[in-house]
């Protein structure tokens, strides 16, 4: 499944984003942030 708030192209598709989509994009966009500290 794709998680549309990690499509990073302009706005994000509101329509398509589910509550189970955030946990997981949070975790993702930290993982990535912490790597690059």
């Amino acid at each position: 499944m794709k998680n549309p708030l990690l499509t990073m192209t302009g706005l994000p598709p509101f329509k398509q984003i589910r509550p189970e989509h955030v946990e997981p994009a949070l975790d993702q966009l930290l993982a990535e942030n912490r790597a690059q500290l």
